[in-house]
């Protein structure tokens, strides 16, 4: 099907002067575009009648050809010349679309002539450009009407009819364009476009008047005149401008993000044009725009495998790159914004990619502690879990929420909470893993079922068992078991491998050792100590550190941390004790230095630098590092350090301090907080009762 349009178009400025004082606006070609059939001359003289008489009502026994006289000269007009064109401008955006060549940078192409003709060129091939991508399946034609428009280069003549720029000059620069942009985007336009040309006497011509108005006010916009206020409020300048959309306002040589833009959709690169959009990449709205218009045209399929190739952008992100910071939030915000509007815009259902994209969120805040922005938005997954829950393709997503949610718990200080939550989720989907079991045409060696997202959840189960075994709530056996049927789920190495690091703090906590040193050797890929200092992950620090802490508690093996000892001693003093999990490295340290007798003033220092806190610390972290205090001041007890009473006091300002941060927090955040206090309260608080609440510590 072709698609037909009609370009009329008009110019302002004086394309020699206005390019050479920087204080002048750039001289421009514009007017108006119509779709399907030419704009009659009936319909516009009817707009013109109409709109004089309005203004000047004393005229309403004028003839029609007095009138049109008239506003033929009325943008020479003062005070009632804004009256005019806000009146005309208002009934003309009606009839089509204002359309603005401009030559924002003042380039001077030669002389006024030529730069004349590339303006107009260069933007009747964009403006063609994005007629053909809004339009996949069609083919464009356009009819540009232009009016005359003397040669000044020419030499003057007595003839009335010569001088004016030849026809053949504007069609050959707009031919040229065309290749040239068909040669950067596949041939599109070339195969699927076609331009007319032809010159019209733009004072009788009544769509050129019209489009002289469109011109003039939008090169004068800034006119004393238009700063009166309008109706509505608005200026009269704040009033016309909202009918120059911006994806209709063409720059010469064009506009980078716009040319971006244009260039990923004509290669049909949705996904790059996705993210760039929500990464703010591309920020300008008239490109967005573009991208939701030329989007929903896909087929649904084909809108799917973009969505999806989309959200391998931000896994690679959130859960590769651990990009956790307030520009990946901005992005997901971004990002559900406009996957909101390309359902809103008669899209495929994005309600399923939009829930992804709350997952996402939810493992940023996560990682970041911020447990306040988290309750909201598992209230807005949990009410859209019953209308994905019935669709197979979405049970990754379902398994995901579970996972965050279990995370969340953890998080909440409710690990027992979170474990059963992962158990009864587990029991359920042994269902499925029998009713897979029975299906037809299966050998013997298929016997086994396997699925990633369960082995994540499971993994997120085993992460609870540590903290379970020393509340001695499950016993070595039953994690070890969890353990096996989460690394079982997963055929990837890289799963695995987090999966074996979990399996060491298991190992760690029950006492194997040697088993828990294997198993973090191979859950970050390394063979020897020093590896483990080496890299950048904070984790291979983290989990190392935990190890260290547990062998510490038997005294037997204290002797053989004495090296891995001296080494965290020489690292922990660059790390960054308001970061997570840095923090736990370090107060880790100063509790395997307490248990093996080491200086108390590095102790004490360690401890101190472990709870630091300041503004920005979120109250999970200040409920971590409120364990760390009761450890550090149960040692503190233990060895008759002077400065038990200091430490006492820091800590009731810390709990004072944390409660004014607790509003709408869940109640387990803040009975954490509360039952430090009442221990700090009591003056038999003891040694014992500190190191049960240190305990408490999931992490």
């Amino acid at each position: 099907m072709t698609k037909q349009f009609y370009l009329y178009l008009d110019e302002s400025g004086d394309f020699d002067k206005d390019l050479l004082e920087a204080w002048k606006n750039e001289c421009l070609v514009g007017g108006l575009l119509v779709k399907d059939s030419p704009v009659s001359d009936t319909a516009i003289r009817s707009v013109w009648l109409k709109s004089w008489k309005k203004i000047f009502p004393d005229d309403k026994n004028l003839s029609e050809e007095a009138v049109l006289k008239k506003i033929r000269h009325s943008t020479e007009l003062e005070e009632q010349k804004k009256d005019v064109v806000c009146e005309i401008l208002n009934q003309a955006e009606q009839m089509g679309e204002f359309v603005i060549f401009q030559n924002y940078n003042k380039a001077r192409i030669i002389n006024s002539t030529v730069t004349y003709v590339n303006i107009m060129a260069d933007g009747i091939v964009q403006l063609l450009s994005r007629l053909v991508l809004e339009n996949p399946h069609d083919r464009i034609q356009i009819h540009v009407i232009a009016g005359f428009r003397k040669d000044t280069t020419s030499v003057v003549t007595d003839d009335p009819l010569s001088g004016y720029i030849d026809k053949n000059e504007c069609t050959d620069r707009i031919r040229e364009r065309i290749v040239l942009l068909s040669l950067k985007n596949n041939n599109i336009l070339s195969n699927r476009s076609s331009v007319s040309f032809e010159y019209m006497d733009d004072k009788r011509t009544m769509p050129l008047i019209l489009s002289d108005y469109i011109c003039n006010f939008y090169y004068t916009n800034t006119a004393r005149i238009y700063r009166n206020e309008y109706e509505s409020g608005d200026t009269y300048q704040q009033h016309l401008l909202k009918k120059y959309h911006g994806n209709n306002i063409f720059n010469l040589y064009g506009n980078s993000e716009r040319e971006r833009m244009m260039s990923y959709l004509s290669v049909q690169d949705y996904s790059t044009a996705l993210y760039e959009v929500c990464a703010g990449l591309i920020r300008q709205p008239e490109n967005r725009e573009s991208l939701l218009q030329a989007f929903v045209r896909l087929p649904s399929p084909v809108q799917e495998n973009y969505l999806k190739s989309f959200d391998n952008y931000i896994n690679n992100m959130v859960g590769v790159e651990r990009r956790l910071t307030d520009d990946t939030l901005e992005i997901l915000e971004h990002s559900i914004q406009l996957f909101s509007d390309i359902q809103s815009y008669g899209g495929i259902n994005t309600a399923p990619n939009i829930f992804s994209l709350y997952l996402y969120e939810l493992a940023v805040y996560n990682h970041r502690g911020e447990l306040s922005h988290m309750k909201n938005l598992f209230e807005k997954c949990k009410g859209m879990v019953g209308s994905l829950i019935h669709r197979g393709e979405y049970l990754d997503y379902i398994f995901m929420f579970y996972n965050r949610y279990a995370v969340y718990l953890i998080d909440n200080f409710d690990v027992e909470s979170a474990f059963e939550l992962i158990g009864q989720v587990r029991e359920a989907f042994e269902g499925l893993e029998l009713a897979v079991a029975s299906f037809p045409y299966q050998s013997e060696a298929e016997d086994t079922f396997s699925y990633v997202q369960l082995g994540k959840l499971l993994g997120t189960q085993v992460q609870c068992c540590h903290y379970m075994m020393k509340q001695k709530k499950i016993v070595y056996e039953e994690a070890a078991e969890i353990s096996n049927l989460a690394i079982s789920n997963f055929s990837d190495e890289f799963d695995k491998r987090r999966q074996y690091q979990y399996r060491a703090d298991i190992e760690a906590t029950a006492g194997h050792y040697k088993e828990a040193w294997e198993y973090l050797k191979k859950g970050f890929g390394f063979s020897a100590l020093p590896e483990f200092f080496e890299t950048k992950d904070i984790f291979a620090l983290y989990h190392l550190s935990y190890l260290m802490r547990q062998i510490s508690e038997d005294e037997m093996c204290r002797q053989e941390i004495k090296v891995l000892l001296e080494r965290f001693d020489k690292t922990v003093k660059n790390l960054k004790p308001l970061e997570f999990p840095s923090f736990l490295i370090i107060a880790n340290t100063a509790e395997t230095m307490a248990k093996c007798g080491k200086e108390r003033q590095k102790i004490k220092s360690l401890f101190q630098k472990a709870c630091m806190t300041d503004e920005t610390t979120e109250p999970l972290f200040q409920i971590l590092k409120l364990c760390i205090q009761a450890e550090a001041l149960a040692w503190m007890i233990q060895t008759g350090d002077r400065d038990i009473q200091k430490q006492k006091d820091e800590m009731k300002k810390h709990c004072e301090n944390l409660s004014m941060k607790l509003e709408g927090f869940p109640e387990s955040i803040i009975e954490m907080a509360d039952r430090m206090k009442k221990i700090l309260e009591d003056d038999a608080a003891d040694i014992d009762m500190l190191t049960e609440y240190s305990k408490l510590r999931q992490y």
